[in-house]
């Protein structure tokens, strides 16, 4: 005799809860995408709409720009700008259009300003997009679809946060905050309105300041001051819905951190309380439930974690080094399978990494009767 409604349903939540506590472990595969020729820093890592990874990187050797893709056919890599006279490439920020076609920030360090590189059918296009001088570290960049581009960067020159938009193929850059020395490590997410929100370090008072923009302008405040701690650097940003989450570094305590909320109404957590220097470069990603993930450099152990907001935080280690010193220029990425991308740079081998992490709960498929759905994995 089939259950009735009301028990199926009961009976399919606890089931489903069960699934989601137990399934809390990533089992990673790691693989080394360039390894020669100091390769892999300021890297940045986007999906296309298949699901493979891409990655931007600087190649220290040379002073180059790289791009990184995977397909059926393994990785392959590319030199977008650099391998001559000109030192460029650090400092890259990447996401893709309704293409899947590349757009890419990164620092001219001859020239000491923000450049762009894009691809689309006729091959790749570099130009000069703030040739302000002493611009361009720590951009970010994001697709409104169709056609528009946002930017977010430092201003190191003046110790300003700026924000460049393309709209029609035309760029303008606006000044965001110029109060203090702010900028660095600048992050930005879009909201569903595609308005950019940033968070990013006050250097003159040691804090996280939130930025965001309004249809009467941008609004500024600071959401950790710190009380008496350095906080605020390595920010990392995602948006969901009204609620913003932001994981971060404690240079005083030298733990990561994570706030959300909105503005004037913000709840802070230590990820975690770590007796060495643990917490730099975090990336941050939530999960099918809304739940934060953290992937984070452990620099006094020399390798990369990632914590999971489950019953309180629960940290795990990604690639523990095996000898060497891994896990900076750190991050993360969910797809909608619950598998975790991760790419990082091999600091001892000065090469760069890719992990792919697959939920250990198989996926389940449950029969009532006549009613019968899939559930696949998760986290």
């Amino acid at each position: 005799m089939p259950l009735p409604i009301h028990l199926r349903s009961l009976l399919l939540s606890q089931i489903l809860l069960a699934g989601v506590a137990s399934a809390n472990h990533l089992e990673f595969s790691l693989e080394t995408v360039e390894s020669q020729d100091q390769v892999g820093e300021y890297l940045w890592l986007a999906l296309d709409s298949q699901g493979w990874p891409r990655l931007s990187y600087y190649k220290r050797t040379g002073g180059q720009l790289r791009y990184a893709w995977k397909d059926d056919g393994g990785w392959h890599d590319v030199t977008v700008d650099g391998g001559g006279p000109e030192i460029v490439g650090r400092y890259t920020a990447m996401c893709l259009d309704a293409d899947d076609q590349p757009h890419i920030t990164y620092f001219d360090d001859d020239n000491v300003d923000l450049k762009y590189a894009w691809k689309d059918g006729g091959g790749w296009h570099v130009k000069t997009l703030d040739p302000a001088g002493n611009v361009g570290r720590y951009s970010t960049i994001r697709f409104e679809p169709p056609s528009t581009f946002h930017v977010i960067y430092y201003d190191e020159g003046k110790g300003d946060l700026k924000y460049a938009v393309q709209q029609s193929g035309i760029w303008s850059i606006s000044v965001v905050d110029s109060v203090g020395d702010v900028g660095v490590k600048a992050r930005m997410a879009l909201d569903d309105a595609y308005r950019p929100h940033a968070a990013y370090y006050d250097a003159t008072n040691g804090a996280l300041r939130y930025a965001w923009l309004t249809p009467g302008g941008w609004e500024l405040e600071t959401i950790d001051a710190g009380d008496g701690d350095d906080v605020g650097n390595y920010a990392s940003i995602l948006l969901d819905g009204a609620t913003r989450h932001i994981s971060y570094y404690n240079a005083t305590t030298a733990n990561p951190e994570y706030i959300r909320g909105e503005p004037g109404r913000w709840t802070r957590l230590v990820i975690e309380d770590s007796p060495g220097d643990s917490g730099r470069f975090t990336s941050i990603q939530l999960d099918a439930l809304a739940r934060p993930m953290v992937a984070f450099y452990d620099f006094s152990l020399g390798k990369l974690k990632l914590a999971h907001r489950l019953n309180g935080w629960q940290v795990e280690i990604v690639d523990g080094g095996g000898g060497f010193d891994v896990g900076t220029h750190a991050a993360l990425l969910l797809d909608s399978e619950g598998r975790a991308h991760v790419g990082y740079y091999n600091l001892t081998r000065q090469s760069l990494v890719y992990g792919l992490g697959t939920p250990t709960v198989p996926v389940r498929e449950l029969s009532f009767g006549a009613f019968r759905q899939k559930f696949p994995p998760r986290e």
